[in-house]
């Protein structure tokens, strides 16, 4: 039995006490047997049963008693009954059990307390001031896991020394530490030996009063965020009671924690949400289009934003529905009034549909009307559901406006357009004026129906119609052709600023007016300038009054320039006739000269051969028939006449050559000029074995043209190249083509002695030389025989060159698809 019980006879003298209630004896009492209750154990003089220590004990007493034993410390309830005269008193140590309760009670405020914290620091306040209290605790700390995820790192402590503190500020996971022990393996440790704290290692310079340790995982929502240290300056076993209201006080610090931490997460979040808002609230009203919110599914108008009115002078109208759109005014392209129905939001909030770029003409409150472009759609949640319509709106009154005006100009500028083509389709090629004059002045009556229309010549101080429209009666033909004086209103402005000129006739005095004017209202005069002069005046005259649409301008002006240029082609043409047949004319007679002059050259050089020969023979006799008696001075004599008679045999071959080249006929086949070129370039080298040259050729086309006269023609260049290189060491010599438009141009360039540039112009003249015999043999034709050859392929040839710095020749031949 774990229980006091005392027997107190009718004096309240204890007549029996068993083991349990001896031990709570005072020292005072000599024994418990014989001696009062009161001296026995001082403590019920505390209780309602010393109220009647003068007396005897009541016979129907039941008394609840409380008894706090002063020596131990220990806490008794019981209850004081009277039975056959005697009193018995019966004592329960209720000890743990008040210990228990009172953590309890002191769990239940830290709890309530919790609950009122809203961040991180009040929580941990809460825990070390009012949670290590109600556990008994003196010291207690709170760690967090690092950022990093390898350490803990205190956040709150109580009852410690910094020293202490200094060691526990940051924990890395892999030391061996009891309270690191629960962190990773998520389970309360309980450290009972002060020799189990691992000396300093585990509370830096530990505390004296530190008797008993206990270590233990904090989680929020079952995710580890923490650990709560508690010490207690006494021993501690740590029985089922303590730790389960350690656990519990670690469980809310860590619920607390992760509650405020949600909390904190939430309020930013709807910080973020307000400040969002707000500036989207700010964009919707900057935004230069104007939104309307719809509720789903009845359409009711929530909102709207500034543009509404800023924008569109609108104002936001409150409906409560779809049926109740019509509060707008809006009208459909053929005036109808838009009913609720067919307003762009209401067919997305009935149907779902989505509208896009639909114009609708609106009235504002100031009766202005103006055009809205509309697009409406459904906004949805993520799971799909519509909840919300909304519907934009943009002014675009001047942009219809733009728009109709550019088609009415498209249409007109097409009707000009189409005029032109149809001017070009009838007048065709032809260049006859009166034909060219007659299609315009019919095409103007068809295309603009309601008018008359002449073409006149200026003859004299007179314009007179040579051309008129088909309207006009034969017994006006007289008074047509009698013609406009000059100085007649539109007329005279026509002829001076080559402009049209848009008149009203009946607002001038009859006789400024043509006869068949009369009765007609606005027309236009169109100079048809030629070569900067007019060569007549188009005349449109309307049959009715009022004036004329932009359209029927457009087409007058267009036919009025169609015919200007068809003139003008026409007078071009004919321009272009008169010089082709002077140019035929020419032709023919250079032809004729060239002829005569080739048959010339050919007489004259058979001619010129037997006075040649004559002085070579005879010059040859004198020679021998004087023999010895030949002085030297007359023996050079001899022979400088003899060396004047070679040259001049060489020249009369050279004139020879060149007369044939322009007589024979062109054999034009497929040359392939890099054949050439090799084959001129081996004849070349054989006959000149003792020379360094050098040569680069690059790769050479093919060409239509004579073989014969083109191999001349590059026998000649390459000639010249190596004649012009003799007293280069080496010589370098380079061909190349290069392919141009429709023609080959083929480069032939030397690293010799070059020429003036000043004297290009002589190069390629007949017997004209840029150096003397003595420096270099030649007679001077092989270049100008390279220029007619050239020439008559239908190519050019030209020459650059630096004195003393080498010559480049350039000559150019058709392709074969340009030929």
């Amino acid at each position: 039995m774990t229980d006091a019980v005392f027997i107190v006879d009718e004096m309240w003298c204890v007549t029996y006490g068993n083991h349990i209630a001896t031990t709570l004896v005072a020292p005072a009492a000599a024994n418990l047997l014989g001696s009062t209750l009161w001296d026995a154990v001082p403590e019920f003089r505390h209780t309602a049963l010393f109220a009647w220590r003068h007396g005897r004990p009541p016979r129907d007493l039941n008394l609840e008693i409380d008894v706090r034993h002063a020596a131990s410390g220990r806490r008794y309830l019981g209850r004081a009954v009277t039975r056959d005269d005697a009193l018995t008193v019966h004592l329960s140590d209720v000890t743990e059990r008040r210990h228990a309760q009172g953590r309890r009670d002191a769990l239940l405020s830290v709890v309530v307390a919790l609950g009122r914290t809203s961040t991180a620091a009040e929580v941990i306040e809460i825990a070390l001031q009012t949670g290590l209290p109600a556990v008994g605790a003196a010291a207690g700390a709170v760690f967090r896991l690092a950022a990093a995820g390898d350490r803990l790192e205190i956040v709150g402590a109580q009852g410690y020394s910094a020293q202490q503190l200094a060691h526990w500020a940051d924990l890395p996971l892999d030391m061996p530490l009891p309270i690191l022990e629960a962190w990773k393996r998520q389970v309360p440790v309980y450290v009972t030996r002060p020799e189990d704290f691992l000396g300093d290692a585990a509370l830096g310079t530990r505390s004296g009063s530190t008797a008993a340790l206990a270590a233990l995982p904090l989680r929020a929502d079952g995710v580890p965020t923490g650990l709560l240290a508690v010490g207690f300056d006494t021993g501690r076993a740590f029985d089922a009671s303590e730790r389960d209201v350690m656990v519990l006080l670690a469980d809310q610090i860590g619920h607390a924690l992760g509650r405020v931490q949600v909390d904190a997460e939430r309020e930013h979040a709807v910080e973020a949400l307000v400040r969002e808002r707000s500036r989207l609230t700010a964009v919707l009203e900057q935004l230069p289009v104007a939104l309307w919110l719809a509720e789903l599914p009845g359409g009711r108008l929530i909102g709207g934003n500034a543009a509404i009115t800023r924008d569109l002078g609108l104002e936001f109208l409150a409906a409560q529905s779809s049926d109740q759109y019509a509060v707008y005014t809006g009208f459909h392209d053929d005036g109808r009034p838009y009913a609720s129905q067919d307003w762009p939001m209401a067919r997305t909030v009935r149907t779902g549909e989505t509208v896009r770029d639909e114009d609708i003409e609106m009235r504002r409150a100031d009766g202005r009307r103006i055009r809205v472009r509309f697009s409406s759609t459904a906004i949805r949640d993520p799971d799909g559901t519509a909840a919300l319509a909304v519907v934009s709106g943009v002014d675009v009154t001047a942009l219809h406006d733009l728009s109709v005006r550019l088609e009415t100009v498209v249409a007109e500028r097409t009707a000009a357009l189409d005029a032109f083509v149809q001017f070009t389709e009838e007048a065709g090629l032809t260049t006859d004026v009166r034909g060219l004059t007659q299609v315009a002045v019919t095409m103007l009556q068809r295309l603009l129906e309601d008018v008359s229309v002449t073409f006149s010549h200026l003859d004299g101080d007179r314009w007179v119609a040579q051309v008129w429209s088909g309207d006009i009666a034969p017994e006006m033909a007289d008074s047509v052709t009698e013609g406009v004086p000059v100085t007649a209103p539109g007329y005279a402005e026509a002829l001076h600023t080559h402009r049209p000129v848009f008149v009203s006739w009946p607002d001038g005095p009859a006789g400024d007016r043509p006869p068949q004017a009369s009765g007609h209202g606005a027309g236009m005069l169109y100079p048809c300038v030629v070569n900067g002069v007019v060569y007549g005046l188009l005349v449109v005259r309307g049959r009715t009054t009022g004036a004329w649409t932009d359209r029927e301008l457009q087409v007058a002006q267009s036919v009025g320039r169609s015919l200007t240029l068809a003139l003008q082609r026409s007078a071009e043409d004919a321009a272009l006739r008169r010089q082709r047949d002077v140019l035929d004319a020419r032709a023919q007679t250079l032809s004729e000269a060239n002829e005569a002059l080739d048959a010339f050259a050919l007489s004259v050089s058979h001619d010129l051969r037997t006075p040649v020969r004559h002085v070579l023979g005879y010059t040859d006799l004198l020679r021998r028939g004087l023999g010895d008696r030949l002085d030297p001075k007359h023996q050079r004599f001899l022979t400088v006449v003899s060396e004047a008679a070679e040259r001049m045999n060489v020249m009369i071959d050279a004139l020879l050559d060149a007369a044939r080249t322009s007589q024979q006929p062109l054999r034009r086949t497929e040359v392939n000029l890099a054949r050439l070129i090799g084959e001129v370039q081996r004849e070349l080298t054989q006959a000149l074995p003792e020379r360094d040259v050098q040569w680069a050729v690059g790769s050479l086309p093919s060409v239509p043209g004579d073989e014969a006269l083109l191999r001349q023609v590059l026998a000649n260049l390459l000639e010249n190249a190596l004649k012009y290189t003799q007293t280069r060491r080496p010589a370098r010599i380079e061909v190349w083509a290069e392919e141009q438009i429709s023609m080959w141009m083929i480069t032939v360039r030397d690293n010799g002695v070059g020429f003036d540039p000043q004297h290009t112009h002589k190069l390629f003249g007949a017997f004209q030389r840029l150096h003397t015999s003595r420096e270099f043999e030649g007679v001077g034709i092989g270049l100008a025989n390279v220029r007619r050859i050239v020439t008559r392929h239908g190519g050019d040839v030209w020459a650059e060159g630096v004195l003393d710095g080498g010559a480049t020749l350039r000559f150019t031949l058709p392709t074969a698809e340009a030929e």
